[in-house]
């Protein structure tokens, strides 16, 4: 009889055991699902933070190409600024020869 006591006392505490085992891995599935989680909805953020960026880049391109269109009309605009400040001054050298000779003549005649 005492073998079977021992033996049911054994099986008792492996009983036990195996409870606290199995509250043991509940516990361990329980805290594994939350970190599961966590790193879903950091993941998911991580999603959202890149498609902001990806817009934000998108859109700053947009304002790059604008302003390099806009650098490239300023410089068209001021190419030609010079060149008609060129042919004025080409004009007023051309003004002032004319004056010049009229001078000579007028004053070839008053002689």
């Amino acid at each position: 009889m005492e073998s079977s006591q021992a033996a049911t006392s054994r099986a008792l505490m492996a009983k036990d055991e195996g409870t606290k085992s199995v509250d043991l891995g509940i516990e361990l599935v329980e805290e594994t699902s939350k970190i599961m989680s966590t790193l879903s909805d950091a993941t998911h953020e991580t999603g959202t933070s890149c498609q902001q960026i990806v817009a934000a880049v998108r859109q700053e391109t947009i304002g790059i190409d604008q302003i390099a269109a806009a650098m490239t009309e300023i410089n068209e605009a001021t190419s030609q600024s010079l060149e008609t400040a060129n042919d004025t001054k080409e004009a007023t050298a051309n003004l002032g020869e004319t004056v010049n000779d009229l001078e000579s003549n007028i004053n070839a005649y008053k002689n």
